[in-house]
């Protein structure tokens, strides 16, 4: 995303943009966070563990960011709305 798209408010791109960076993101960190728990074995599910705690904020930024099927469903439709 460009830097004068952020201060943008009018872009009709906007949330196209922000859905794909949120979908990017939450796919990005859990497929990192899992990783990392395959690594650390066992000691990775413990409740003190770092690795157990950055698995558990990436799962919730799922949901947070909104839900990443509604993300997904945005995306398609603003394409499909400018694809025409």
């Amino acid at each position: 995303m460009k830097r004068r798209e952020l201060f943008c408010p009018n872009c009709p791109t906007k949330s196209l943009d922000t859905s794909t960076l949120k979908i990017f993101t939450a796919e990005a960190v859990t497929e990192v966070c899992h990783k990392a728990l395959q690594i650390c074995g066992g000691h990775g599910y413990i409740k003190v563990s770092p690795t157990e705690r950055y698995y558990r904020d990436g799962r919730l930024m799922d949901i947070g960011a909104g839900s990443i099927e509604v993300l997904k469903q945005v995306v398609g439709s603003t394409v499909l709305k400018y694809d025409q």
